[in-house]
């Protein structure tokens, strides 16, 4: 887990894979961490998380733009896992296990020594996995070669991530909710749109009371059922 997003080199690729004549070819290389990828609404494109960049890339895949690539957006808050398509063109759930943290508004805090130490652990957080991931992991890389080393700094990710997070984005990559979730929901990798019943063909029609959220975690090997009403507010 911790060994994938340290790796210091762009080592990924994107391959597809023809059913028919049951050959591969290299569509991209040297990616930071390539994860999720999604349909566009019309399907004539496919989004494509970067992890260690945090970024998604936006490859055509039909008509006269085919294989042309660009970056969907950039720079997120956060670090991207799984991406998946909500229904009827209302966007994308984006899984994170970690998010830029950001100082808390003055006075929240109730002692000087909390304060300390929340403003010690946000620029660790940050320092590690946004400002200076690419240094850190050229030093910790190696390290994980050693089991006991590779639990211990799965543990410490876990640790410094906290409850997971999912965020809703809409077709033009903007940053619409952010569900932060408990720390019984840790390390949050992919998150999905479900219903009790089956989804029609056509228009659905979300409601709280027969759709909900179901996420999961890349450190546990649970689910956990998020209310829809954590959603609907931002469609």
């Amino acid at each position: 887990k911790g060994r994938i997003i340290l790796e210091p080199d762009a080592t990924g690729r994107l391959v597809e894979f023809n059913m028919k004549t049951k050959q591969a070819r290299v569509v991209l290389d040297k990616l930071d961490f390539p994860n999720g990828l999604a349909f566009t609404p019309n399907r004539d494109a496919i989004l494509m998380v970067e992890t260690k960049t945090r970024s998604i890339k936006k490859i055509q895949i039909t008509g006269p733009r085919k294989g042309q690539v660009e970056d969907w957006v950039r720079e997120l808050p956060f670090v991207p896992d799984n991406i998946t398509e909500l229904p009827d063109g209302l966007g994308y759930l984006v899984g994170s296990a970690f998010v830029k943290k950001f100082p808390p508004p003055k006075g929240s805090s109730p002692s000087v020594a909390l304060s300390i130490f929340k403003a010690v652990h946000r620029r660790v957080a940050n320092a590690l996995l946004f400002t200076h991931l690419k240094t850190v992991g050229r030093i910790l890389y190696p390290l994980t070669d050693f089991g006991p080393l590779s639990s211990a700094l799965d543990a410490l990710l876990t640790k410094i991530g906290g409850g997971g997070h999912l965020f809703h984005l809409d077709t033009q990559g903007k940053v619409r909710r952010w569900i932060s979730l408990p720390p019984q929901c840790p390390a949050v990798s992919e998150g999905t749109l479900v219903s009790w019943g089956k989804f029609p063909a056509g228009h659905v029609k979300l409601s709280a009371d027969s759709h909900f959220l179901l996420v999961g975690s890349f450190a546990k090997n649970s689910i956990c059922k998020v209310p829809l009403g954590a959603l609907l507010d931002s469609i």
